[in-house]
This record gives C-alpha cells, sequence and structure tokens, in this order.
C-alpha cells in the first residue's frame, strides 16, 4: 500500500464562518446576512428561508427578510480558524487551512494517520474530535478521505466514520459528487461544463481513457495537479 493510500485526512468545514465569526449568538437567532462588496455572501437559515439569496443586494435581503446586514471580516475569520487549530492540536501536530476562494466558507485539515493508534483508531479519534467541536460555537460538515483535496470535496456529502474505510471506497465516493465541488477552479469547471462532464466520475473515466497530459493542456496544470492527487 503507499503513502496516499494509507493516510486518513479529516476535512472540517466551517459552513456559518463569516457569521460566527463577528456576530453574537443573539445576532445569530435573527435573520442576519454577511455582505461584501455590496453582495450578500451568507445569510442564515432565518434568512435563507425568507427567500435571501447569496449574490442578493443588501436592500433586498432586508426587504425580504428584515435581516440585519454585517460587513464580512477575513481577519476575524482567520482569527477564528487559527484558535481552532491551536485547540486541535490535542488530536493531531499535522493540520492545514483551507479556504475557498469562491465560497464564503473555510475550514481546516487534519491528517490522522500517525495518530489513529494513540487514540484507538479511526472511528474513536473522529469521535473525540467531533466531540470537541460540539463544544464549540461552531457549525460544520466533515469528510474523510485518503487526501486534503479529497476530503474536503467529501465534506460536501455525508458518510458516518466507521473505521474500515479503504482508498477505493473514499474513490467511488468521490466519483458520484457533482463537479461543483471544483468551484475554485472556476476555468476549468466551465471547460468541463462546455465538454458534457456532469460528475467527477465523468472525469475519472476520461482519466483512464486518456493521458493526464491531454486534461494538463486543455484544464490547466493546478487543476489537473489536483485531480492526480484525488485519483493517486
Amino acid at each position: 500500500m503507499n503513502g496516499s493510500a494509507s493516510r486518513r485526512w479529516l476535512a472540517i468545514r466551517l459552513t456559518d464562518l463569516p457569521l460566527a465569526a463577528i456576530a453574537s449568538a443573539e445576532v445569530a437567532a435573527m435573520p442576519a446576512v454577511v455582505m461584501q462588496k455590496k453582495r450578500v455572501i451568507y445569510a442564515n437559515d432565518l434568512a435563507q428561508a425568507a427567500g435571501v439569496q447569496t449574490a442578493m443586494d443588501g436592500a433586498s435581503a432586508q426587504l425580504l427578510s428584515n435581516c440585519q446586514l454585517l460587513a464580512r471580516n477575513p481577519l476575524k475569520e482567520q482569527a477564528v480558524l487559527q484558535q481552532l487549530s491551536e485547540q486541535l492540536y490535542q488530536f493531531t501536530p499535522y493540520i492545514q487551512t483551507y479556504t475557498s476562494d469562491a465560497l464564503a466558507q473555510a475550514g481546516l485539515l487534519l491528517e490522522l494517520s500517525s495518530c489513529l493508534q494513540l487514540f484507538g483508531g479511526l472511528a474513536k479519534l473522529c469521535e473525540k474530535i467531533f466531540a470537541f467541536l460540539a463544544t464549540t460555537p461552531y457549525a460544520y460538515s466533515y469528510g474523510i478521505a485518503h487526501s486534503a483535496q479529497a476530503a474536503w470535496f467529501l465534506s460536501f456529502a455525508y458518510y458516518p466514520v466507521v473505521g474500515d474505510e479503504t482508498q477505493a471506497m473514499f474513490i467511488a465516493r468521490l466519483n458520484q459528487l457533482p463537479l461543483d465541488v471544483c468551484c475554485d477552479y472556476p476555468g476549468a469547471m466551465e471547460a468541463l461544463s462546455n465538454m458534457g462532464f456532469a460528475t467527477l466520475g465523468d472525469l475519472a473515466m476520461q482519466i483512464s481513457a486518456s493521458s493526464i497530459r491531454s486534461f494538463k493542456k486543455r484544464l490547466g496544470p493546478e487543476f489537473t495537479d489536483m485531480l492526480c492527487e484525488l485519483y493517486n
């Protein structure tokens, strides 16, 4: 088994970070949106239920939901990630930050392989991490996979942690994801959409049928390197 196949990464995607970083619990309990460049980049559940959508202007959002408009503060978001990272060092010393350019979301990537034996395996370690996260004020989604990027993508799906997951299982899960998870690669996304691709599985089939060099020419080296990491 190669190094990539034996690794286990946990992605923690903070789904409400723009609001949680700047608002009290009282404010978050009311319709509230976070603005950037005069557009909504995050709306809480109450605001969304009233019809507020991402990219809407502030006046329209207030008209629909009587929401509070809050200015995004990236520095406070980074401070949250830093603090949470320091707290999670009790579980692993290998932690990276992931910030999406396309979504108003960010999170942490934890490499767990070196700590599995200490905590009694993957399922028990994740259980401890999730129990800790439950004591924080942050909403999150998680993903487990054989690489950091794969774990981030799988945070957009839900699979319970059993403990005996394999790389083949992770890849099968990745293949079911829509191409929308690649939103941080807008140029490649547009090209793939124009070519009729809909899921990561469509890409995987094309990779097996042609050379990776042809992908690099059409989609760029950054996106192609990411695919190589996903599919080992």
